[in-house]
């Protein structure tokens, strides 16, 4: 394995005659701030940062109609809250339409998960076959009493999905609180082939997709062994002919549950200093199954700006972002507290010669505490890069 340890601060000089180094800007990151903070205030600040409308300004409605446009729908608008009844099997929000030419698209505008009273919900939002999907302010909460809520159950937590949508043109997420979910808060893929039993859901790329998630907090997610990965999750945003943009900016992604697992079951633990046993696993996922272009990048652009990932006690690598061409990460805040793999891999994949390292890569004012960007430049070589750059500019190039 071929390794090299750097520094910011020492690439800064050496590279800075080649690339530049920038200008020196001062510390006024919001992000920075939670170094001070311990996990709970974290959570709350997170938590709180996040303008839910009062439940008043929204009608709970019990019952829901697919909808189903054979042409495409401009937008489906849902502006109520959802009510629960034991009727509901496994879904609140689904569509049914199978006519890949015309992708139905969604948008979500205040609406709200109650708490959860039925055992088999397991998607908030489940839908394919999307064209692009809006969420603007949107409350999706699990179990928020005490865990083995259900303890007869076999799953104790009623929901694992927040929005695990299929799209082709993209996804705007702000002003959204996810807390307390089974799996992923967010989860973009993108399948136009068959996928394990299921038929295609998109159809081929035709245009440069967007993703957007912005002024959003994700808190205790992935709690089930069996859904749990990553917070957010981009599976193939893009291909080489028509490569995504992802841009993630004023979001917190939080992690430590008030239990510990161990990584493949759900029987749950007192805290205590087994090193087996897990609080979270990961924030981020951007990586391609089916999108290997020969020539091109399946995603061109990546920004994290603005945003606190905090993991605990994780197994999870702090992040995998695969297969992108130009990554920017702005006033961002990194802790990754009494864990195991306390690397963000960027670039290519340990092993799987498809993956490439990017093109360039900028750091810019970000906190670390604990936390190193591992970028790979094929799938045996990697560096390592200091997330530390407070009031400086670093810039790496294969």
């Amino acid at each position: 394995m071929g390794l090299k340890l750097t520094t910011a601060a020492s690439l800064l000089i050496g590279l800075g005659l080649l690339v530049g180094a920038g200008t020196p800007k001062k510390n006024t990151a919001w992000t920075h701030r939670f170094e001070y903070l311990t996990l709970e205030e974290a959570k709350n600040v997170a938590r709180n940062r996040i303008n839910i409308p009062p439940a008043s300004t929204r009608q709970d409605v019990l019952g829901w109609q697919p909808f189903n446009f054979p042409n495409g729908d401009p937008y489906r608008e849902v502006a109520k809250s959802r009510g629960n009844a034991s009727t509901y099997d496994q879904k609140l929000f689904s569509n049914l339409s199978h006519e890949l030419d015309y992708p139905n698209n969604a948008a979500f505008y205040n609406v709200e998960m109650l708490a959860p009273t039925n055992t088999a919900l397991k998607w908030y939002c489940r839908m394919g076959n999307l064209g692009t999907l809006k969420v603007h302010t949107a409350k999706v909460v699990g179990i928020t009493g005490p865990h083995n809520y259900y303890p007869n159950e076999v799953r104790q937590y009623p929901i694992e999905h927040a929005f695990y949508c299929e799209t082709v043109y993209g996804a705007e997420f702000t002003n959204s609180l996810f807390e307390d979910l089974g799996g992923h808060g967010i989860y973009i893929a993108y399948r136009p082939n068959q996928f394990q039993q299921y038929p295609p859901s998109n159809k081929p790329f035709d245009r440069k997709p967007f993703y957007s998630v912005k002024g959003v907090s994700l808190i205790d997610t992935e709690q089930d062994a069996s859904r749990g990965s990553h917070s957010i999750t981009f599976f193939d945003p893009g291909s080489g002919e028509f490569p995504g943009t992802i841009i993630v900016e004023d979001t917190c992604i939080i992690n430590g549950w008030d239990f510990e697992r161990y990584q493949g079951t759900n029987e749950r633990f007192d805290i205590s200093n087994n090193p087996n046993r897990v609080r979270s696993c990961g924030p981020m996922v951007v990586t391609n199954y089916e999108e290997f272009p020969e020539e091109g990048w399946p995603t061109e652009l990546l920004v994290l700006r603005s945003c606190v990932w905090w993991q605990v006690k994780a197994k999870h690598s702090m992040g995998d972002l695969r297969n992108i061409q130009e990554v920017l990460i702005e006033d961002c805040f990194f802790r990754a507290e009494d864990h195991m793999q306390p690397y963000i891999n960027l670039g290519g994949k340990k092993d799987d010669p498809r993956f490439k390292a990017p093109e360039r890569v900028v750091i810019r004012n970000c906190k670390s505490d604990g936390v190193t960007l591992r970028i790979w430049r094929n799938e045996n070589d990697f560096d390592l890069i200091d997330l530390n750059t407070v009031g400086t500019e670093f810039i790496w190039t294969p």
